[in-house]
């Protein structure tokens, strides 16, 4: 699997967010993620979080990147 295919399946279960240790996890790595912000290929929201560019933007999403900042035992209320 492509780097950019890696990527993109994560992104598409997550409003186009994608977090730098989920990349990891699927084989990417860190200057992989560092190419990608220079061309334009991704964008950072949080630290850690990073979304593909022309994603369209949501309140879902935004709700999604601050979880992911926040760690792996955070989570999003019904009432956000």
């Amino acid at each position: 699997m492509s780097i950019d295919s890696a990527i993109a399946e994560v992104a598409a279960r997550q409003y186009g967010l994608v977090e730098l240790g989920q990349l990891e996890a699927a084989g990417v790595r860190r200057h992989h993620v560092v190419t990608r912000v220079r061309r334009g290929h991704l964008e950072r929201l949080r630290p850690g979080v990073f979304v593909v560019a022309g994603s369209p933007r949501s309140y879902e999403q935004a709700v999604f990147a601050a979880v992911l900042a926040a760690g792996t035992h955070a989570v999003a209320a019904h009432a956000t």
